[in-house]
């Protein structure tokens, strides 16, 4: 008996352990569902809903985390690009408080198509379009969430545009170009900082003409040549009088941050700005 109360004693523990960190289980109320779906709904229509995207996976949080967040449900948006023999599929999530109402996560509200995109341009039209605007030799081309980037004018207020990347840019050329995914427009470029624009940093990192807070954050980037030493040239930080608002009303920095963007993303100077101007920032 004594053994029979001793191991029924422990199945209760475990069973209060296991009960302890379950974290989150799928979402079992379809009105949730329902009203995540009215959000993307209202974006793209019903009729393109149906086709184009649906639920991967969703979970009910068993506490409200820091965000506020009940639910999260993932979606899967396949789409077929114009020229390509295949479909393309994006994942994205949404996170809702326990209204069922979209919650910010890292600056951004609502990750999914923002209209019923067509794909109508299709890659190598994008590419010579990118050319055309004084591209040299492209690097990468690809279709990317444009609110996690920042070109020349601020942020990209696209959903999802064509990202075409220009292969070892100096300063003053252009880095990226951002088009339209239907129309082919230029939505935005984002150009090489010139060397000398470079902003400072405590602890100096240079590669190819800019500067990092530490060799990880050149990594990061994708410069695999950087050797640590102080850089010439360049203001201290002492010399804040020195420093001026972004012309930007907010600045993405989402990993991986884009070399011309590290700056304003993770230096000294990125914390003034935080502290001195009227902009956001996307982490």
């Amino acid at each position: 008996r004594k053994i029979i109360l001793i191991l029924l004693i422990g199945m209760v523990l475990i069973t209060g352990i296991v009960a302890s960190i379950y974290i989150s289980k799928e979402i079992k109320s379809n009105w949730i569902l329902d009203k995540a779906k009215e959000h993307i709904v209202s974006y793209v229509g019903e009729d393109y809903f149906n086709e184009h995207i649906s639920v991967k996976r969703n979970e009910t949080k068993s506490k409200i985390d820091k965000i506020g967040a009940k639910y999260r449900i993932d979606y899967i948006y396949k789409f077929k690009i114009k020229g390509d023999a295949d479909e393309t599929s994006i994942e994205f999530p949404l996170w809702l408080d326990p209204d069922g109402e979209l919650l910010e996560y890292r600056g951004i509200k609502y990750r999914g198509p923002q209209k019923p995109y067509i794909f109508n341009i299709s890659r190598e039209e994008a590419e010579e379009i990118a050319k055309s605007e004084g591209i040299k030799e492209i690097e990468s081309i690809s279709i990317v969430l444009g609110l996690m980037f920042n070109g020349d004018k601020g942020n990209i207020g696209e959903s999802y545009v064509w990202h075409v990347s220009s292969k070892s840019p100096i300063g003053g050329e252009l880095a990226v170009v951002y088009v339209d995914v239907d129309s082919g427009n230029i939505i935005d470029v984002a150009t090489e900082l010139e060397a000398e624009t470079i902003l400072p940093v405590e602890s100096y990192v240079c590669c190819k003409g800019i500067t990092f807070y530490s060799e990880g954050y050149a990594e990061e980037a994708g410069y695999t040549d950087c050797t640590p030493r102080e850089c010439e040239n360049l203001p201290t930080p002492e010399e804040k009088q020195e420093w001026i608002c972004p012309k930007w009303e907010s600045i993405g920095c989402m990993p991986v941050i884009p070399p011309q963007m590290l700056p304003y993303c993770t230096t000294p100077y990125s914390s003034w700005i935080a502290e001195n101007c009227n902009v956001s920032f996307t982490y």
